[in-house]
């Protein structure tokens, strides 16, 4: 177990996916945009039919909360400690954001930022992974559909779980408890 400035890893050497070693393409990077600690490598795997790419050290899972402890979808708006009410879906100009998405596909999700990639579904159940405080459950929620968040973050479970129509849960994608539902 290596201590890289409070995160919990272990060496990574070689590719997580197939096993082959990896290439070192960058060493000792800092997260420049939120200041998560540690100093990290990039590494790329050496097998043309794999090109996996993943940091060395490999954060363990414990010490996965360090490195989003600034992170913003992690911070809490609201600390009323009430309900969380959900974010109506507002479509303003709705023909107009819909005529230039259609002119400017690649630049869709900022024009037509309202849950844009579930445009003209009908609503289902959604699941977030790394749902954070629960920003998306809410416009989800607001839009009609049931949402369902994950995230390691108990703090920010804590807020995700206050919103209406929403399940929040403290898990990883591979728990067993998501066994058989359907998203």
């Amino acid at each position: 177990v290596i201590d890289n400035e409070g995160v919990l890893c272990c060496a990574a050497p070689a590719c997580p996916l197939c096993g082959a070693s990896g290439d070192t393409l960058y060493r000792d990077v800092r997260d420049p945009i939120f200041g998560s600690p540690g100093n990290w490598s990039f590494r790329r795997c050496s097998s043309a039919e794999c090109g996996t790419v993943w940091v060395d050290p490999m954060p363990l899972p414990e010490g996965i909360p360090a490195l989003y402890s600034g992170y913003y979808t992690h911070s809490v708006e609201d600390d009323s400690g009430g309900d969380l009410a959900p974010i109506p879906l507002t479509q303003t100009r709705p023909r107009l954001k819909k005529f230039l998405s259609t002119l400017f596909p690649r630049w869709a999700p900022l024009i037509q930022p309202e849950l844009s990639y579930f445009a003209g579904m009908k609503p289902g159940i959604v699941l977030d992974v790394g749902c954070g405080a629960g920003t998306f459950l809410r416009e989800a929620a607001g839009a009609g559909w049931k949402a369902v968040g994950i995230d390691f973050d108990a703090k920010a479970i804590a807020v995700a779980s206050r919103v209406e129509g929403a399940e929040a849960y403290r898990m990883d994608l591979f728990d067993t408890a998501l066994d058989g539902r359907q998203f």
